[in-house]
């Protein structure tokens, strides 16, 4: 039977009625600034299966899985950027520590030469952030009309 855990998608409430036709969920709530969130129970290694379909539908989302016995909790964002392109960016809770030998090299680096260990830190931080942070919500509706719009020429052509 696999890995289960508790799923959460929120998408923008705008979205809902899309949304309702291609999932099996066990209930809804409000989630922030108009959005809804779908809760899924028992979820097999947190994926819900309708994944692929909302992407090609165009439809951005937040999808947050808890930890099972073989994977770590994380959340995985779908947004669509002003030029229409999808961007799926994945968060993992245990990425949001450091190791004791990333620590030993920056302290190393701060030993040696203070400023160029700042640097590294700071640069290490700014790529992580960017890694894993997505677009806001704001803007998406647009976004993802672009998106949709792309896929009906590419699809015509």
């Amino acid at each position: 039977m696999g890995d289960r855990c508790y799923v959460e998608l929120m998408i923008q409430t705008n979205d809902e009625d899309e949304v309702i036709n291609r999932i099996d969920y066990d209930f809804t709530s409000d989630g922030p600034d108009n959005c809804t969130n779908f809760v899924f129970y028992e979820t097999g290694y947190g994926d819900i299966g309708c994944e692929e379909a909302l992407q090609k539908a165009g439809i951005p989302y937040d999808r947050y899985w808890g930890r099972g016995a073989e994977y770590d909790s994380g959340t995985e964002y779908c947004r669509y950027t002003k030029d229409g392109e999808i961007e799926i960016k994945t968060a993992y809770e245990s990425e949001d520590t450091l190791s004791l030998d990333q620590l030993e090299e920056m302290l190393e680096n701060f030993k040696t030469n203070p400023e160029m260990g700042y640097k590294i830190i700071n640069k290490r931080v700014k790529d992580k952030r960017e890694s894993i942070t997505p677009l806001p919500w704001e803007g998406q509706d647009i976004n993802k009309k672009t998106y949709r719009t792309k896929q009906l020429i590419t699809q015509s052509a």
